[in-house]
């Protein structure tokens, strides 16, 4: 009877965990170029922001100066509209030590404040407004400002994994820039520019964006590899066995005595189809001699079976 060969399918396990520990590294690679893009770029935002912010409060600080004596801010005035480029993310403003706008950006902001920042506490924080001349410093300083009235585009979560990871300062939505006006040696007041911190909020936006399509696209490339793989060690696999199955099995006879006596052939000579490593017995018998009275049997004992070429 022979042997039913068994069907060889699809390596579906080695598609598999190659597809998987691809998407891990898929994965990882996305992670990790968004960590880093938004990390560094968010250094060089913030940085940027308070280089550029701080020598336009120190020009506010000179005109401001000149123009108190005179109580005539159209200059200043005139000098916050050239130098601000987003009307909509800054805001720039002269205050007195007793809180009131002596010049404002915008002169909807100030009427709202009826020309006094300390009616309104949750968007203006008259302490730190102030903070310069309470402390007589004749720099400009920098700090991380609460714009109330400006939402985080984040839920709580998300503010917790960015303040962990990649900002912590991301609770303050936005910057404040300040410097002390000091009129014969004495400061009178603050000049303050407030920006939004809107361009991290988009960084972030789209970097997740950007970072998204990348971990798809290499999704797809490491779809393509694994079963691209899988297909080599399938035909592969395939061909091997065609091969072998295609080779002819010779097997070593050794036999019994009296084999060529009986009239049987060289056994050396006869092909028998047997697979690898196996044996088997074949047995005959001869007429015994007529004093015997009886027959012999010999045993030809088939065995070491070595698949060879045909010749």
């Amino acid at each position: 009877m022979g042997t039913k060969k068994k069907k060889q399918g699809f390596p579906l396990g080695i598609f598999f965990l190659m597809l998987f520990l691809l998407f891990l590294v898929s994965a990882a690679a996305s992670a990790g170029y968004f960590y880093w893009t938004v990390s560094t770029r968010i250094v060089e935002i913030e940085e940027n922001v308070k280089k550029y912010s701080t020598a336009i409060v120190e020009a506010f600080g000179n005109v401001a100066g000149i123009n108190f004596p005179m109580n005539n801010y159209a200059e200043l005035k005139k000098l916050f509209l050239v130098r601000l480029t987003d009307a909509d993310n800054e805001e720039a403003f002269f205050i007195l030590a007793d809180g009131r706008i002596v010049a404002h950006s915008s002169s909807d902001a100030e009427q709202k404040v009826e020309g006094n920042v300390a009616n309104d506490e949750f968007r203006y924080n008259i302490e730190q407004l102030l903070q310069p001349v309470n402390q007589n410093a004749r720099e400009a300083q920098f700090y991380d400002y609460n714009i109330q009235d400006q939402k985080i585009p984040f839920d709580r979560r998300e503010r917790m994994v960015i303040k962990d990871y990649l900002y912590p300062e991301i609770s303050s939505p936005g910057w404040l820039a300040t410097r002390a006006v000091f009129v014969w040696d004495k400061p009178v007041g603050t000049v303050n520019l407030i920006i939004s911190k809107q361009p991290i909020y988009a960084l972030i936006f789209s970097q997740l964006e950007e970072s998204a399509y990348i971990a798809a696209g290499l999704g797809v490339v490491s779809l393509i590899i694994s079963l691209f793989v899988a297909l080599i060690v399938y035909f592969r696999y395939r061909s091997t066995r065609s091969d072998a199955a295609a080779q002819p099995v010779y097997a070593e006879l050794i036999s019994g005595p009296g084999a060529r006596g009986a009239g049987i052939a060289d056994p050396m000579a006869i092909p028998v189809e047997l697979s690898p490593m196996r044996e088997r017995v074949v047995t005959y018998t001869r007429p015994g001699g007529a004093a015997a009275g009886r027959t012999s049997t010999d045993r030809t004992v088939i065995r070491d079976a070595i698949p060879v070429k045909k010749r």
